[in-house]
C-alpha cells in the first residue's frame, strides 16, 4: 500500500495507531486523511495521530434499548472531550439510521465527556416497529455524524400488524381483539406476545392466512375452504370476510369460521364473470376482520394466496375425457 494512501483505514483507532506517518484521523470529517486533507487540522483533536486515546469513537451507551411508550433519556459517553469549535461553529446532537441525513435531537451536557439525548421525537417521527440508530454530534457545518454509539429502539404504536409487531425482541405485543401493538404489560384485550429466550417467533402466535392456491369455477355456488393458523373466532361484534382481488374489481364474500386452522368463504354463483373468449383468470385473496363493519384489518398472509376462477362452458372440448382433464 502506498504510504499516502490514508484511507485504507475506515475508523479512528486503525487510523490512528498505524505507523503511517503521513495519516491521521480527521475527527469532524470522520475519515483517514493526510492532515492537508482534513479541515482546520492543526486544532486540537480535529486531527488524530499516533494516539488512539484520542479517538471520540470510544462510546458508552446506556441504556441500549429505547422503547416509545416507556421513554427514557439515552447517555452517550465518550472517551474524550469533543473537538475545539471553529468560530461560528456549533456541534449538533444527531440521530442517524444509516440511511439519509442524520436527526438534529435535543441533549444536555452532564460533564465534559457525558451527554444526555431525548430521542422520543425523533423514533416517533421514524415510525419504524424496530430501528437500530446510533446517536453522536456533527458540526454545524457539515452533515456528517462522529463520535457515534449505537442501540436498538421500539416504537411498538408503528407497527400495523401482528408480525410486524412480534419481531422487537419480546418488548411489544399484539391486542388481537384492538387490533394495535402495545409494549408488554400495558392494558390490552387478549393480548399476544412472545418469548424470544424460548425459540418462539409470531409463526407460532400470529392469526395468519396460510400459502396455497385454489381453484374456484364462477358458475357454481360452494365454500371456498382456506387454511388458517391461531385464527380467533368469531363473535357477534367481530366477523371475518374474504376479500377477492379481481383486475377490475374487489367482492367481498361472508364466512364461516370452522376452527383455528380453516375457514370457508362462500361463494355464490354468478357473483363473477369471466371475459368472453377466457377460460381462466388469477385473483388474490385475502382475509379481512372487521370490527362492527367499521375497522378492517387484513389477517396476515404467510405467502402468496391466490384463487384460479374458470369457466367450464368457455373450455373448447367436446367429450367428458377431455373436460375432466
Amino acid at each position: 500500500v502506498p504510504i499516502e494512501q490514508c484511507s485504507t483505514f475506515t475508523d479512528c483507532l486503525s487510523c490512528a495507531a498505524n505507523v503511517n506517518p503521513l495519516c491521521g484521523w480527521c475527527t469532524v470529517e470522520q475519515k483517514c486523511s493526510r492532515r492537508s486533507q482534513c479541515q482546520n487540522s492543526t486544532i486540537s483533536s480535529r486531527w488524530v495521530q499516533g494516539n488512539p486515546n484520542q479517538c471520540t469513537s470510544n462510546t458508552t451507551v446506556s441504556p441500549l434499548k429505547f422503547v416509545s411508550e416507556k421513554p427514557t433519556n439515552i447517555s452517550l459517553t465518550i472517551s474524550s472531550g469533543l473537538p475545539s469549535p471553529l468560530t461560528g461553529e456549533s456541534f449538533l446532537c444527531l440521530l442517524s439510521t444509516g440511511n439519509g441525513v442524520p436527526i438534529s435531537v435535543p441533549c444536555s451536557q452532564v460533564n465534559q465527556t457525558t451527554f444526555t439525548y431525548n430521542i422520543t421525537g425523533a423514533i416517533s417521527q421514524l415510525n419504524t416497529p424496530k430501528l437500530v440508530v446510533n446517536i453522536g454530534f456533527g458540526s454545524s457545518l457539515l452533515s456528517i455524524a462522529f463520535a457515534t454509539g449505537r442501540l436498538t429502539t421500539y416504537n411498538c404504536a408503528a407497527a400495523t400488524s401482528c408480525s410486524s409487531c412480534l419481531q422487537t425482541d419480546g418488548v411489544c405485543g399484539w391486542c388481537n381483539v384492538e387490533k394495535r401493538c402495545t409494549a408488554v404489560n400495558s392494558s390490552c384485550s387478549n393480548v399476544i406476545s412472545v418469548n424470544p429466550a424460548g425459540g418462539q417467533t409470531y409463526l407460532d402466535v400470529c392469526p395468519s392466512l396460510l400459502n396455497g392456491s385454489y381453484l374456484l369455477p364462477v358458475a357454481v355456488t360452494r365454500l371456498l375452504v382456506l387454511s388458517t393458523k391461531n385464527l380467533p373466532p368469531m363473535l357477534p361484534e367481530y366477523q371475518y370476510t374474504c376479500s377477492l382481488q379481481l383486475p377490475s374489481t374487489v367482492i367481498s364474500l361472508p364466512t364461516i369460521y370452522t376452527s383455528n386452522t380453516s375457514i370457508s368463504c362462500l361463494y355464490t354463483a354468478a357473483q363473477i364473470s369471466i371475459p368472453v373468449g377466457t377460460s381462466a383468470m388469477v385473483a388474490n385473496i385475502s382475509l379481512i376482520w372487521t370490527n362492527s363493519g367499521t375497522v378492517m384489518y387484513p389477517i396476515d398472509p404467510l405467502g402468496v394466496i391466490q384463487v384460479t376462477l374458470y369457466s367450464c362452458s368457455a373450455f373448447s372440448v367436446t367429450s367428458c375425457t377431455s373436460c375432466l382433464a
